[in-house]
């Protein structure tokens, strides 16, 4: 096991990079009879996110589980240890045609384990479904250093699926994630990239609801507004005027793509949709990075993430448009999740809009708002970072306390960390 350096936004005393699941099963078995809060940490791409906590712990890094378990390209199944980067992943599965279709900030560092705490799901969510969709086999360490396992290596074991699912979004405040097993998807051979503008937030209902019953297959619908640098740089022809942009992606064979490429132009063009153009292809690839790299800490006041019904996204865009002109906003529209980067001019009325308007909104819409990263952390209530306790909270406490009776797993990071 080794002991590393980190320098990280957390309360940490000690640093651990154990190399196998005994290694971490050892660690927490510790850490529980002294009471040592421990932090988990993979790539530390989002060790923002979630509320950040003041008791003085270990941070365990799980970067030094990094290794293949077991690859069947013929089966489009693999199972690799928690520290593995999504990069590496993907390198290895395009030498079979194959991939993960998960787009995620700095996938360089990001790892497998760390994706699944966070539940970071990017453009693609819309056509290839959500991150939990592809984990059929989980393994993991608890509270008290009890290793379990859940799910299989097959797509047809079912077996605790409910279990890989907790486990998912959890923030590592139930379990350490040390290996998962994934279903894989073949490589489209042809993509292309739509953009058009849009005037008014009537006019961009009337476009998504067309896509909803259009014969083109997006695998991304995505909304941009505010000062989106990409639209200079990548786009000079995007109208500068717009209220917003969006994006379509298409993906498939290369008549598939060419087919329906074609059909979208036509319906956009019996649409409100302005400057409706394909970007080339030596642009898509930048738009493309953009739209995944904008979940990424930005140097703002505060970024948030919000999740709501798809039918409400457009109302959210429109209030946090008039709660803030100059904020960075990006929708994945088809699926209800909000990205929005205010500017520093709001940073003094942000804990109050907070609790007054945008958790509200989101709570009415069947959602919820989390704060991403910025300076402004520190300074959020309880209130402000999670808004009102849920229904559920006492329900997912007692969970907690099932999976961590010591309350030791990154102590009160969650929306269910009541104490």
């Amino acid at each position: 096991m080794e002991h590393a350096t980190l320098s990280a936004p957390l309360p940490i005393s000690e640093n651990v990079t154990p190399a196998s699941v005994e290694e971490v099963a050892t660690c927490l078995l510790g850490a529980a009879s002294t009471g040592t809060a421990v932090y988990p940490i993979g790539g530390g791409t989002s060790l923002d996110f979630g509320r950040l906590p003041s008791q003085l712990g270990m941070a365990l890094q799980t970067t030094g589980l990094n290794r293949i378990v077991d690859y069947q390209p013929r089966d489009m199944t693999i199972s690799v240890e928690a520290g593995f980067t999504l990069q590496a992943l993907q390198q290895t599965l395009a030498e079979e045609n194959q991939r993960l279709p998960w787009d995620v900030p700095f996938a360089n560092r990001a790892t497998i384990g760390g994706i699944l705490a966070t539940n970071h799901n990017g453009p693609r969510r819309y056509g290839d479904g959500t991150v939990r969709d592809d984990v059929i086999g989980i393994q993991a360490v608890d509270g008290q250093g009890n290793v379990f396992r859940g799910g299989g290596n097959v797509v047809k074991n079912v077996a605790g699926y409910d279990f890989c699912k907790l486990l998912t979004g959890s923030l590592g405040t139930l379990g350490i994630v040390t290996r998962v097993t994934l279903k894989l998807k073949p490589c489209p051979a042809a993509m292309a990239l739509w953009t058009g503008s849009f005037a008014t937030w009537d006019d961009l209902e009337q476009i998504l609801a067309a896509l909803v019953t259009s014969a083109c297959r997006p695998s991304a619908v995505e909304v941009l507004a505010g000062p989106h640098e990409i639209l200079n740089s990548a786009w000079p022809s995007a109208a500068p005027d717009a209220l917003g942009w969006l994006l379509v992606a298409l993906e498939g064979s290369e008549a598939e793509v060419d087919w329906m490429s074609q059909r979208l132009e036509q319906e956009w063009h019996a649409q409100p949709v302005r400057s409706v153009e394909r970007i080339a292809d030596d642009h898509a690839n930048r738009v493309w990075q953009h739209l995944t790299e904008s979940a990424a800490p930005q140097k703002t006041s505060l970024s948030l993430r919000i999740n709501v019904v798809p039918s409400a996204t457009i109302e959210i865009l429109a209030l946090l448009r008039e709660i803030d002109p100059q904020a960075v906003l990006q929708a994945h529209a088809g699926n209800g999740i909000v990205l929005a980067h205010f500017s520093e001019d709001l940073a003094q009325d942000l804990p109050r809009l907070l609790v007054q308007r945008i958790h509200p909104s989101a709570r009415k819409h069947r959602g919820h708002a989390m704060a991403l990263s910025g300076p402004l952390l520190p300074e959020l209530t309880r209130q402000a970072f999670f808004g009102p306790p849920p229904s559920t909270a006492s329900l997912m406490a007692a969970v907690k306390k099932q999976f961590d009776p010591h309350h030791i797993l990154n102590p009160g990071r969650a929306i269910f960390d009541l104490e």
